[in-house]
């Protein structure tokens, strides 16, 4: 191949690669910049305008910078190209001035770039002669400018020159003099980037902030060796970011931080403020800028209007997002911001200290629940806490970090979130970054940053939040008890974390590939397609979340189990080859369908209704050890005659269970025979595998601190579960006769004339048996036998286990097929029919407490106590055997007494059966010893002292309340009133108990007999009968005479708001604007000391005669801070008749009183030598009424009769 053919093959590759890439890659031929140097030169003879056409040449220079700036404009708008580099070289002549040399406005088109230089190495200068700036760059993409001095310039903003919106490198430069009221040199905005090298600052100023320069909205401002001279605030910066290696300054000088401003010099932050009010000049030469600390030392108690919670912990706020704190070495803080959300992108760009970012914030979930999170990083060490609970934690820097979590969330309050970063000092910038964020699933998540916000649920010390607050989420160190479950292991603190131990599902949570069950379908191909993917749970399933209640044998009201059927396995379920369908029992759950339903009828005979509770004790299963219960503890404020606790548990079983009752309300001899006859139907048995406490039991014992608290939950939830049961129907219907059976014969006849009357029932409304009176083939009875049997006997209603509600109702419709319809609905609709149960107490777990004060009793011994307590309630009464229950009332009369004692009473009388009976009275109580231990004194132990402390001591609770005596003479008087740590209890004191017999009745007079009383003391004893209005006064020798009544009163008195007359007019005689304190005018007035003033209430008595009579009063001081509740203990002679009581207030200071309750204990001579008419009066029988002054009132009296 010849040379012509190569270079042509050569020339035609050329060609096409030209080609290919105009067609392929025209942006490339717009790339290629086009450079033209224009020239000025004013000393050039051949200097020119741009009116000239080819002015700007080496040869015909520009003669003003301004006419070169302009021609530059002009050729970067060419329609050949957008894509301009242009460069100005300036000869440095002597100095630029005139018009078009300042006021330049520049402004490329998009991609062209411009360079103003010298033409030698010599500086060139422009000198504004203070009639203007130099130049306004805007929207260019790149300015430079090296080698000049600009000098004398002035303007409102940037007094030398403004750099808007474009990126600019100036070097060599020198800004001389030049003045503006922000950015006395340069003013910098909206600047991608800007670089600043080798440049002096020289004696500029400017009147509000920069003097240097401004620079705001620019996220990368870079300062390489400038020298700021003459000049204390050097530059000022607002939402942007400035980096300097090094800068010379003088030792004062000063940079303005404003704003949303980033400043470091050598690698040191010397501010960092994003979105911060504060504002401050922070020293240049310093080696560190650190915010100053939020506490009240620094800026006091009170938020200024100047102020934030972001720099004054005394202010409050509520913002949502995340509050973060930035701080470099030596714990100095750069920056506080809140951020709107936890997505923070390359922060703090190009430090190399080290850093440490604290991330605070607080989040609401709209429901209790599971809920993802993740987190991402890079180049940073982390930790996560929520609640104090460390969730994550990684502290060495890892260049990339992600995490997706779960947490388990409450929404009854605010979840304390908080996160620290850490960056160690690096060799180089790093580009750190963090986030994180809740799936996006969950909706309704609120993530807020509050402080001192009343109701926000976070409760700070030290600052002015409410009360409300503290008892939800406290913000001191966790701990047990501070209602947050922060805790590592959640059972290590039942009453924060009792809401975490049974997560809660979606209720219409069905196994995968199955339909949640409930849509109507048509009866064809697709609707049994989709009733086969329906999933049912097993009927009568749910009778296992509640549990027994032993006394009455019937579920509980409130579940105490939860079944979530949270999984998405199939693999629990039962077919129903009868209802051609397939059931889901949940994870805690087996069992099994039986292959067909089996009627089984039996008739059982107990000579009491004792005997059927006790069989229905044996056929429920009810472990050895719940027999076997023992007493741990007496319950408070009881009366009994001895309590050992054993059995309790068996004695109250099935005492109120409803086939148990309902025999009882029928049998009344203790000869009666009862059959009890039963029709039980099974279809079903299930166990309990596993067990999870149903959310709603765990806050309620979570809520008990007393034993009435746990009485009240034993109630709603019962005693027992149920650990096993069969699931079907039964009937049962009891049958009682008082006819003597002494043979089997006679057991065998009554047994077959039972089953024939429930035969009958159960075809007929509720006692209706005139079926059962017919010939059968199949009895041994005839007709008439059976009709004699059943008017020799009673039968109760039919008692319906399972089966459609309302089956055996009085006057149903569907009589003659009761049966067949209740018999037919059984497997849809069972009942619990025979059962194994386990005490509840015996799974609650030993190391849940009550309480954290004061130790706290755990819950299993409260439910213990509890438990106990509630069987000794409901023993059973069997009318065939038991006694009934008579209740009275107590008062023991009594002077203080330092001796501790336990009065016992022993009462022998003679019942109306000529029968000689005893009856015992041991009372006692509980309550706390007066020191710093806060135990129990043991129960028996009574002490009578009621003396109160003098002073108060700290274990005392007192209050202080104004008087409100509208009397501007007066300095404003208050009043205390304290409950105080007694050593005793205040007389009276009252007890109520039950006996099991009425020893009122007696035909004879008792004796009685009070022993444990000391020599010493002599308490006087007042016993009522509440249904008789009938009782007994007695002392430790016997009855007190008949001859004299005796009464019992208590009166509440307050102070104030209205004085004595007589004061009233003594305080008259003082001039007007005189104030002095009541105590003094008191003093002075009754010429006696304070101690010696009183405000009474007097009680009189008035006999059938008219004649009035006073019994006593009750005193009140001014200065006791005791006596505002106070008994009295009278006495009068008795005479025929009613007597009337009324009382007085008799007052020296003014005081407002009632009496609130009196108790006459009379004599009735004409009905009994011993036993007394008890009358009673209430301050409701006054509607409540408070008397002042001198009033007076009457006091209504009547007998008793309480329930």
């Amino acid at each position: 191949m010849n040379n012509t053919s190569m270079r042509g093959g050569v020339l035609l590759l050329v060609v096409y690669a030209l080609l290919a890439i105009i067609i392929f890659a025209p942006s490339l031929i717009l790339s290629l910049a086009t450079t033209n140097v224009l020239y000025v030169d004013p000393s050039n003879v051949n200097s020119c305008t741009i009116k000239i056409a080819d002015c700007g040449t080496s040869v015909k220079p520009f003669a003003t910078i301004g006419d070169a700036v302009t021609a530059a404009m002009q050729g970067s708008t060419s329609d050949v190209s957008s894509n301009y580099n242009w460069v100005i070289l300036v000869n440095p002549v002597s100095s630029y001035v005139g018009t078009q040399n300042i006021g330049i406005d520049l402004q490329l088109a998009k991609g062209s770039s411009i360079e103003l230089r010298s033409l030698t190495a010599a500086t060139v200068t422009v000198d504004c002669q203070d009639a203007g700036y130099f130049m306004n760059v805007r929207g260019t993409s790149h300015f430079k400018m090296n080698n000049f001095i600009v000098k004398n310039c002035n303007a409102n903003i940037g007094g030398a020159m403004s750099i808007v919106q474009s990126s600019a490198t100036i070097t060599n430069c020198n800004f001389l003099s030049n003045k503006a009221s922000i950015g006395g040199a340069l003013y910098i905005d909206r600047c991608k980037s800007v670089i600043i090298s080798g440049t002096k600052f020289d004696s500029n100023q400017a009147s509000e902030r920069g003097a240097a320069f401004d620079v705001a909205n620019s996220p990368a401002v870079e300062l390489f060796k400038v020298e700021f001279v003459n000049v204390e605030q050097t530059f000022s910066c607002r939402q942007s970011s400035v980096v300097a290696d090094t800068i010379v300054a003088t030792p004062t000088a000063t940079v303005m931080c404003d704003d949303q401003c980033s400043f470091s010099r050598g690698g040191s932050v010397l501010c960092h403020r994003t979105i911060d009010t504060i504002i401050g000049n922070i020293p240049i030469q310093s080696a560190s800028f650190c915010l100053p600390d939020r506490n009240s030392a620094n800026c006091g108690t009170r938020c200024l209007s100047s102020e934030s919670c972001l720099s004054c912990d005394s202010c409050p706020c509520y913002m949502s997002g995340v509050f973060v704190t930035i701080t470099g070495a030596g714990n100095c803080v750069k920056s506080r911001f809140i951020s709107p959300a936890i997505n923070l992108d390359d922060l703090l760009p190009g430090i190399t200290d080290k850093v440490t970012i604290d991330i605070v914030a607080y989040v609401t979930v709209p429901k209790s629940g599971y809920y993802s999170y993740s987190t991402h990083s890079t180049h940073l060490g982390l930790s996560l806490q929520m609640d104090s609970r460390m969730m994550l934690s990684s502290n060495y820097q890892r260049e990339l970090w992600s995490s997706n979590r779960t947490i388990y969330l409450e929404e009854r309050h605010p979840h304390a979130l908080s996160f620290q970063l850490t960056s160690p000092l690096s060799s180089v910038a790093l580009k750190r970054s963090f986030a994180f964020s809740f799936d996006n699933s969950h909706s309704g998540i609120e993530i807020f940053y509050s402080r001192s916000i009343c109701g926000d649920g976070i409760f700070h010390a030290n600052a002015n939040d409410c009360p409300h607050d503290q008892n939800i989420v406290n913000g001191v160190a966790p701990f047990c008890g501070d209602n947050i479950c922060n805790e590592n292991n959640p059972s290590d603190c039942f009453i924060d974390c009792y809401s975490h131990i049974t997560p809660m599902c979606d209720a219409r949570k069905v196994p995968k590939n199955h339909i949640a069950p409930g849509f109507v379908t048509q009866d064809d191909t697709l609707g049994a397609i989709i009733d086969n993917q329906m999933i049912w749970h097993l009927p009568g399933s749910e009778h296992m979340t509640t549990a027994i209640d032993i006394v009455s044998g019937e579920h509980a009201s409130k579940p105490i189990f939860y079944f979530g059927y949270c999984t998405d396995s199939d693999i629990n379920l039962l077919q129903d080859v009868y209802r051609g369908t397939v059931h889901e029992l949940p994870k805690e759950l087996v069992g099994k369908m039986l292959p067909q339903c089996t009627f089984d009828t039996s008739t059982t005979k107990h000579s009491s209704v004792t005997e059927i509770k006790e069989s229905k004790t044996k056929k429920s299963s009810i472990s050895k050890l719940t027999l076997l219960f023992i007493s741990v503890a007496s319950y408070s404020g009881s009366i009994s005659g001895g309590y050992g606790g054993y059995g309790a548990e068996a004695k109250a079983a099935y005492s109120k269970d409803q086939s148990v009752t309902t025999t009882n309300s029928k049998s009344n001899t203790s000869t009666s025979t009862i059959f009890v006859t039963e029709v039980a139907c099974n279809v079903s048995t299930v166990e309990l595998v596993e067990t999870v406490f149903h959310p709603t039991f765990l806050r309620d014992i979570r809520r008990c601190k007393t034993l009435d608290d746990m009485l009240n939950i034993i109630r709603r939830y019962g005693t027992h579960y149920i650990k096993s049961a069969v699931l079907g129907g039964k009937l049962i219907q009891s049958t009682i006769t008082t006819e003597e059976i002494t043979t089997s014969e006679d057991e065998s006849e009554w047994a077959e004339s039972s089953k024939r009357s429930m035969g009958a029932s159960v075809k007929t409304p509720v006692l209706q048996g005139g079926a059962s009176h017919s010939d059968t083939s199949d009895s041994t009875q005839t007709g008439k036998q059976q009709q004699e049997k059943e008017a020799k006997s009673e039968r109760t209603s039919i008692v319906t286990l399972g089966g459609e509600p309302g089956s055996y109702a009085p006057g149903s419709s569907s009589q003659g097929e009761m049966f067949q319809k209740w018999a037919s609905t059984i497997d849809l609709s069972p009942a619990v029919i025979s059962q194994d149960l386990i005490p509840i107490r015996e799974i609650i777990p030993s190391t849940w407490i009550s309480s954290v004060v004061g130790g706290g009793k755990t819950i299993q011994t409260l439910w213990r106590e509890a438990e106990l307590v509630y069987y000794d309630m409901n023993l059973f009464v069997d009318n065939t055997m038991s006694p009934q229950e008579f209740k009275y009332m107590m008062l023991i009369h009594t002077t203080p007494s330092d001796t501790k004692y336990l009065p016992v009473i022993s009462i022998k009388w003679t019942d109306t059966n000529n029968k000689p009976k005893v009856s015992k009275i041991e009372p006692y109580f509980k309550r706390k010893k007066d020191d710093a231990t806060n135990t129990w004194y043991p129960p028996y132990l009574m002490n009578l002292n009621y003396a109160v402390h003098n002073p108060v001591t700290a274990n005392d609770k007192c209050w202080t309340f104004p008087w409100g005596l509208a009397n501007p003479k007066i300095m404003g008087s208050t009043e205390n009133y304290c409950h105080y740590s007694r050593n005793a209890i205040l007389s009276p004191l009252r007890f109520d108990f039950v006996l099991d017999a009425d020893f009122l009745t007696s035909t004879t007079t008792p004796v009685i007999t009070v022993t444990g009383v000391p020599s010493t003391i002599d308490p006087t004893f007042s016993i009522v009968r509440f249904e008789s209005s009938e009782g007994i006064t007695f002392d430790k020798t016997g009855f007190k005479p008949m001859t004299t009544t005796y009464v019992a009163t208590t009166v509440t008195q307050k102070n104030g708001p209205v004085l004595v007359a007589p004061m009233v007019a003594y305080l008259a005689t003082f001039p007007t604007g005189y104030m002095d304190a009541l105590r003094n005018y008191l003093r002075d007035f009754y010429k006696t000391d304070i101690k010696s003033i009183n405000d009474k209430v007097l009680i009189y008595y008035t006999n059938p005669s008219g004649s009035e009579t006073k019994l006593g009063e009750h005193v009140f001081n001014f200065e006791s801070d005791d006596v505002r509740f106070t008994f009295g203990y009278f006495s009068h002679p008795y005479t025929t008749g009613t007597p009337t009581y009324r009382y007085k207030l008799e007052n020296q200071i003014g005081s407002t009183c009632r009496v609130d309750w009196v108790l006459s204990m009379q004599p009735q001579p004409t009905v009994s030598t011993w036993k007394r008419k008890a009358l009673y009066h209430h301050t409701s029988m006054n509607s409540y009424q408070y008397l002042t002054s001198q009033s007076t009132a009457y006091m209504g009296m009547s007998m008793i009769h309480f329930n």
